[in-house]
């Protein structure tokens, strides 16, 4: 299956029809200084298949600035350490998660089935609230938006006009053996309305047009979560 070109200059290179059932979505994302980030990497299991959408793309996988992780989930954090271990990309993660990622910590399994993983080192601990990426674009920022795991965060990029962000599971589901917390998810869902993106893309695919993007957020934030 052809990769996905969601506007010019964000891709998905990796989800669970692209590369492996096991896979949540995986974007990369060219900025306007021609540095190319990937934003979450698939569980592993669909590694080769998504090296070579991104080599589709003509883009060298040791070209890429940065991994960054939305949140410790396998089917977005796994093939992260085949990355770094074959093309020495650096990981960037949350304090919260990463802590976790390292550890091998089992919160981290989403995937029926698997029951442990290989630890992840992350090169790049963001311990703050907002941190802007000045070594990649000063129009990449992250900020921390917890409650579907402590650690989750939303990459927030500016695209020719465009501002796109890359929320992983921000919209749900939640659960108890992942520490998700309601009350921050719903704090984290409103900051990133407060964004006022035109393009809200999450683990399993994006939504384009500011409009859509804000009646799906004020859809869910005023709606229960989904506890599993």
């Amino acid at each position: 299956m052809p990769i996905k070109t969601i506007v010019p200059n964000v891709y998905v290179v990796c989800d669970h029809d692209l590369t492996h059932i096991y896979d949540s979505a995986a974007y990369l994302v060219i900025t306007e200084e021609s540095k190319y980030l990937l934003i979450d990497s698939g569980s592993g299991y669909g590694f080769i298949n998504m090296v070579n959408n991104i080599l589709e793309i003509s883009v060298k996988p040791n070209k890429i600035t940065y991994v960054i992780l939305t949140h410790c989930h396998i089917s977005n954090s796994g093939g992260s350490k085949l990355l770094r271990d074959y093309f020495r990309i650096p990981v960037a993660a949350h304090e919260e998660d990463a802590m976790r990622l390292m550890k091998a910590d089992k919160a981290c399994i989403d995937i029926e089935g698997v029951r442990e993983f290989t630890a992840i080192p992350v090169t790049l601990v963001i311990r703050d609230v907002e941190y802007v990426f000045n070594e990649v674009s000063p129009k990449v920022k992250v900020i921390h938006t917890p409650g579907h795991t402590p650690g989750s965060l939303s990459v927030i990029i500016e695209l020719k006009g465009l501002k796109a962000g890359f929320v992983g599971d921000l919209l749900g589901p939640l659960s108890k053996s992942w520490n998700s917390d309601e009350a921050q998810w719903r704090e984290s869902l409103s900051k990133v309305l407060n964004e006022s993106l035109d393009i809200l893309c999450t683990s399993g695919g994006c939504v384009v047009g500011s409009s859509n993007v804000n009646t799906l957020l004020r859809k869910v934030i005023s709606s229960k979560p989904i506890w599993i």
